[in-house]
């Protein structure tokens, strides 16, 4: 026997012995207890129908696939066209999709009735005892789970030692390329059912939520992954869960096991930035046109696993409906997202008080660029916001009578001295001071903080 026909050996002999436990299952398990389906102990209709419902759909199959390899092997055991049999009947194999999403819970459905009911548990004891294998209940419910990713293993074997120019060759190319296929969507449906209930789990568990809330349970949406994190506020830092969905990401305290709603967002008119400030590894800013959160995540390889998932379903989104692309060129627009700019503008309007002694001579030169590429692409826009002198002297005379208390919660609209375009060229001037001088003396460095705000939102 040359390796070719050991291979369809093993597949005429493993598909035999399927086929066999199969009948042997529908015979002396399924058929008895349809007859008990009445009797205190037993299964009921549901339970049988949850446990058995595709069993006999599969057999169907299985038996006719058995049957036209015998007919070919009859023929002639090396020359015949096995890949055109699985080929053709490849297509049928839908049906473990619905079987391998809902095994988990038959699995674990099976096991609790069977210790829960002691009539059940007698009869498949004495069932096990007359089978030659010995075979459990659960035991017979893995078979159509191990057999479906058998399949791709077995045609490889038999593709790989069947000759360039045998005619048998397409057929199995084309067997091969059909039953990746059914395993993938086997896959694709057990993932997606999985998701759908751990999305189902955190929809129950989720409270503190608004009214405009359009909640978790959608037939579009599913579960990507969940993400420990930690979310900086503008005095405090707290532990957060994130949870990525195909078009949502959502931010939640974990409250004894149940989740506190935070905030959400829409992902095709989200974006994950670097910060630019000296932060801990592994944080970064999502930015939304709301709302701008600095998250932290455990390590690295937990960010590359946040960043990869979130882009992923942004991409899918945008090619669902390329709308979502405009829209998110419009936001950067608005939001100023392109690379200088965005630093820039946290660095220039962040109300922190930054020390130069943090950059070396070389990010000097960075910021100054990026100040300056802020202030030739925004020169027109930023004019517009500066005030009469009139009007700045006015709120000068009037934040000058406000209480201390007043005037903490209103300076924000504090009027600057000079106008926005003369402070962002004023900041251009220290920073390349900066760059141009090796040393900073206590003077320069004291005068060389960044204390500005501006009065409007890029």
């Amino acid at each position: 026997m040359d390796k070719r026909e050991l291979v369809i050996s093993e597949i005429l002999q493993t598909e035999n012995n399927y086929v066999t436990k199969l009948e042997t299952l529908i015979k002396d398990i399924i058929a008895p207890l349809q007859k008990k389906t009445n009797d205190e102990g037993f299964l009921n209709l549901e339970e049988m129908d949850t446990m058995f419902g595709s069993i006999d759909a599969i057999l169907k199959v299985h038996t006719l696939l058995l049957k036209d390899l015998e007919d070919r092997a009859e023929n002639s055991l090396s020359n015949a066209l096995y890949g055109q049999v699985f080929a053709n009947i490849i297509p049928y194999f839908g049906m473990y999709c619905d079987y391998c999403a809902t095994y988990p819970d038959v699995q674990s459905l099976s096991t609790m009735l069977v210790n829960e009911r002691k009539p059940l548990r007698g009869f498949l004891n004495r069932v096990a005892k007359r089978c030659e294998d010995r075979y459990c209940l659960q035991d017979y419910l893995i078979l159509p789970v191990q057999r479906i990713t058998r399949y791709n293993l077995l045609l490889q074997d038999l593709d790989k030692n069947t000759p360039f120019d045998h005619q048998d060759k397409p057929f199995l190319e084309k067997a091969l390329n059909l039953i990746e296929k059914a395993a993938n969507s086997v896959n694709d449906h057990i993932t997606k059912i999985q998701n759908m209930e751990t999305a189902l789990d955190i929809a129950t568990k989720l409270y503190g939520y608004p009214s405009h809330f359009p909640g978790l349970l959608d037939p579009k949406r599913f579960f990507i992954s969940k993400h420990d994190m930690i979310m900086y506020g503008k005095k405090t830092t707290e532990d957060v869960i994130g949870f990525v969905f195909s078009d949502m990401f959502l931010l939640a305290y974990n409250r004894n096991e149940k989740y506190q709603w935070i905030t959400n967002f829409t992902l095709h008119d989200a974006f994950m930035r670097r910060c630019f400030h000296e932060v801990p590894p592994n944080t970064f800013q999502f930015v939304h046109m709301k709302i701008t959160v600095m998250l932290q995540l455990q390590n690295e390889t937990d960010k590359e696993l946040f960043k990869k998932n979130v882009r992923g379903c942004v991409s899918k989104l945008i090619s669902q409906n390329p709308v979502f692309n405009d829209q998110r060129n419009r936001i950067k627009l608005k939001k100023n997202l392109d690379n200088n700019q965005w630093e820039a503008y946290q660095l220039f309007g962040s109300s922190r008080r930054i020390s130069l002694k943090q950059y070396e001579l070389e990010t000097a030169k960075e910021t100054r660029e990026a100040l300056q590429n802020l202030l030739n692409l925004n020169r027109d826009r930023f004019a517009k916001y500066d005030q009469p002198k009139s009007k700045k002297r006015k709120l000068e005379e009037s934040f000058s009578k406000l209480s201390p208390k007043k005037k903490r919660r209103t300076r924000r609209a504090r009027p600057k001295t000079g106008t926005f375009v003369t402070m962002i060229e004023n900041e251009i001037q220290k920073w390349e001071n900066v760059q141009n001088s090796p040393v900073i003396s206590k003077e320069n460095h004291r005068s060389l903080l960044i204390d500005s705000r501006p009065k409007f939102q890029l």
